[in-house]
């Protein structure tokens, strides 16, 4: 409502009070003349209050006050209403910026997944090509492995092939005198045998030599296979530090944003909380100045979010180095 309306309503009820008192005799007046009698009388005439006329020229004190409550009261209406329009405004400005906020943190929550993905990726297309590095040295080795031990049967056939005539030999070779070829002791039989020895000898060299590089086979399967498993159990620990120090950076982050959107949306805050937001701002400025890193570009030209962005990786390095040592 209006307060002029009502202020105006007021003052023309005390001019209209004189006027109001005469219009209830006429009515009376023009109902006696009609003749309506009885219950319908009472029903159908207008009864309206005659003040006295002292109060008309002279209005008393609770008049007067009643007047003054009315005035407030319209001039409060009207401040409410104002409030109520504006913390309507206020509200609908702060859905829109929680929705925008909701928004961005999807969308960098997107980011992130599509980062860590391909991190994964290029982290898994290494371990693969160091796994087929790892499977062709294998292959390589047991081919030669192979070679080896059919090299060992050829010779063993041999062996087996000529070790009667051997036999023979040596039995002949203890019934004849030395000399009795003509020549001296250094004959060719001998020479043979030598011969024979070294190639014993040789091939005995071989079977150990074979019999190591399996075991050294065996020790490289279990070596790997240990690496593989410490390897998998650090990536585990590593996605589950990750995931941890993002929960983190999240918590961080949407609070540092609500303390953004409070300064944004609200003014007159005390210098106890400008204060601490200062030593916050500044406490990251420090953070990021000891994790600096030359490809964000200068310090001082740097942004709240690259700043944060950058701690963020360099808190996760060091933490990664921490393991890792």
């Amino acid at each position: 409502m209006d307060a002029g309306l009502i202020y105006a309503d007021i003052k023309c009820s005390e001019d209209s009070l004189s006027r109001r008192s005469s219009n209830f005799i006429m009515v009376q007046q023009a109902g006696l003349n009609l003749g309506i009698k009885g219950e319908e009388d009472s029903e159908r005439v207008i009864h309206v209050p005659i003040p006295a006329s002292s109060n008309v020229l002279h209005p008393s004190r609770k008049t007067l006050q009643q007047l003054r409550l009315l005035k407030k009261k319209a001039k409060n209406d009207i401040i409410t209403a104002d409030l109520a329009a504006k913390k309507q405004d206020i509200d609908t400005r702060m859905e829109k910026v929680a929705q925008h906020r909701e928004e961005l943190q999807q969308k960098y929550q997107n980011a992130k997944c599509d980062l860590k993905k391909k991190r994964a990726l290029a982290k898994y297309k290494i371990e693969q090509t160091n796994n087929a590095l790892k499977r062709q040295e294998i292959h390589t080795l047991k081919r030669e492995l192979q070679k080896l031990k059919v090299r060992q049967q050829e010779l063993q056939k041999k062996i087996d092939k000529y070790k009667s005539y051997e036999h023979f030999l040596k039995k002949i070779v203890n019934l004849l005198p030395p000399d009795f070829w003509g020549y001296k002791e250094d004959s060719v039989i001998k020479t043979l045998t030598q011969r024979h020895k070294a190639l014993f000898s040789t091939n005995q060299n071989l079977k150990k030599y074979l019999l190591i590089q399996e075991e050294n086979i065996e020790i490289s399967h279990h070596k790997r296979a240990v690496t593989q498993e410490e390897h998998n159990t650090m990536r585990f620990v590593l996605i589950s530090k990750v995931s941890e120090l993002q929960s983190k950076y999240n918590a961080l982050k949407e609070r540092n944003i609500g303390l953004i959107n409070y300064i944004d949306n609200k003014e007159g805050l005390t210098n106890k909380h400008t204060q601490q937001l200062s030593q916050m701002l500044v406490g990251i400025s420090n953070m990021a100045e000891r994790c600096y890193m030359k490809h964000y570009g200068p310090l001082e030209q740097m942004t709240f979010q690259s700043k944060l962005d950058m701690i963020e990786v360099g808190y996760a390095f060091w933490e990664y180095i921490n393991i890792l040592s």
